[in-house]
């Protein structure tokens, strides 16, 4: 029984060091076309990602500047009408207050 098994062993090795060493390059092609598939779909992936964070990137952008426009049309036109006073605005009073510091 124990030189059965020592010999299935063997074979079962040698069936083994044959695919192994013996047909190198089908199993390195196999090995490289997993790897390149992974790659492909790991960059796929990547991509998609990118695109979707650009794309709410530029919404969000838009939106912002939808506001800014409106904000400075609105600024506008109550200049234009008298009734926006400029020292009321949060940045006048930021640089009127850092300049009357520098004064004292």
């Amino acid at each position: 029984m124990f030189k059965q098994d020592i010999k299935t062993i063997t074979q079962d090795a040698g069936t083994f060091y044959d695919t192994i060493f013996n047909h190198p390059k089908d199993n390195v092609n196999k090995e490289i076309k997993s790897f390149v598939r992974e790659f492909e779909q790991d960059r796929k992936q990547f991509m998609d990602n990118q695109n979707q964070a650009k794309q709410e990137f530029d919404n969000e952008f838009k939106e912002r500047e939808q506001k800014l426009i409106k904000e400075y049309r609105t600024m506008m036109e109550e200049a234009l009408r008298g009734v926006y006073d400029p020292s009321a605005s949060v940045t006048s009073n930021i640089t009127s207050g850092s300049s009357s510091k520098h004064n004292d």
